[in-house]
């Protein structure tokens, strides 16, 4: 695992990769998981999102919500 997060060195910093492995070797894997999502996977996605329209945004805070919407976007591409 301590490889893995020091081929990330170019895309976060030295001083993040030193907290990651850090954490790693203190067994924190809370810190370290949080870290890779906020500073790492979060940004990838923002900005691969970017590069497509979506026909569909669905919020996820409410799931009844979230499924209905999507029974609702389903029944009308059958429809259609």
């Amino acid at each position: 695992m301590e490889g893995a997060i020091l081929t990330l060195k170019r895309r976060l910093g030295k001083s993040t990769v030193d907290k990651l492995l850090s954490h790693l070797e203190k067994n924190e894997l809370e810190q370290l998981d949080h870290i890779l999502l906020t500073e790492y996977y979060d940004k990838r996605y923002d900005n691969m999102y970017k590069k497509y329209d979506f026909c569909l945004e669905i919020p996820s805070e409410n799931i009844d919500d979230a499924v209905q919407q999507l029974l609702d976007y389903r029944l009308q591409l059958l429809s259609s």
